[in-house]
């Protein structure tokens, strides 16, 4: 379960743009999960909510935005979205990939009072 750390990680970059900027309360937080993190959605919100009693973000609503994997094939070109983890072009079947999308973990935006 590395969602815990990755939540402490999280709080603490937030903890300090809190303070950077002056805000009292963080509303909302926006995040980019990459389906190839291995990160359960689920997991991350628990954590969030457990480790951010008593900060600024207690209370806050957290969206988690799923990336999917995305590829292109150095081959042919073809851009498209890996299904099952299985890495081959589906326009000539080669494996020679460029991988776009879907190892992100970004906060995208916050909402703050």
């Amino acid at each position: 379960m590395h969602e815990l750390s990755l939540v402490q990680e999280l709080i603490g970059v937030l903890e300090e743009q809190v303070r950077v900027h002056t805000v009292k309360k963080v509303l909302r937080v926006n995040l980019r999960v990459g389906k190839m993190t291995s990160v359960v959605p689920s997991s991350l919100a628990f954590c969030f909510e457990v480790l951010s009693r008593g900060t600024s973000l207690e209370g806050a609503v957290l969206d988690i935005e799923e990336i999917p994997v995305r590829c292109r094939c150095t081959t042919c070109q073809e851009e498209f979205e890996v299904e099952s983890f299985t890495f081959f072009c589906p326009k000539c079947g080669g494996n020679n990939l460029e991988q776009l999308s879907g190892r992100e973990f970004l906060i995208h935006h916050l909402e703050v009072d």
